[in-house]
């Protein structure tokens, strides 16, 4: 998708890049990952997640100044993939959505970038059937 943002003050101007609702993830999450194309500007971008004990964290992803497609992957925190004692144990993770920072030293206008296939990539070892090559859900 592409994205248009009009910067008016640099340093101060956030945008927010939102589902409709927050997005639950029910495993052991492991890597965040996604495509940009950059903008030549030096706003940088964040995941925003929320865990079980409420606890919001933003994770540093990266930043636009770059020109063309590059991949970005982080590593979600431990402390995000943790079990919900008061939801049968399961694991739980929101996404939120992700946050872009303007630049201090940019100069104020328009920045267009791009952003492709986001993922998030899970370990889903502990719901294998023992000695088996199949997960017991699908």
């Amino acid at each position: 998708a592409e994205y248009r943002w009009h910067v008016e003050r640099p340093g101060k101007d956030v945008l927010y890049i939102k589902p409709r609702k927050e997005l639950f993830l029910p495993d052991r999450n492991r890597i965040f990952s996604f495509y940009a194309r950059g903008a030549q500007h030096a706003h940088q971008i964040f995941a925003l997640f929320r865990g079980p004990n409420r606890l919001q964290q933003e994770i540093f992803i990266c930043s636009l100044d770059f020109s063309g497609w590059k991949r970005f992957e982080v590593v979600i925190p431990p402390y995000l993939r943790s079990r919900n004692p008061l939801k049968q144990n399961r694991f739980e993770l929101y996404f939120q959505g992700l946050k872009v920072q303007s630049h201090f030293r940019d100069q104020p206008g328009m920045s267009v970038f791009n952003l492709a296939q986001m993922l998030i990539m899970a370990d889903t070892s502990d719901k294998k059937i023992p000695s088996a090559d199949m997960p017991a859900e699908f």
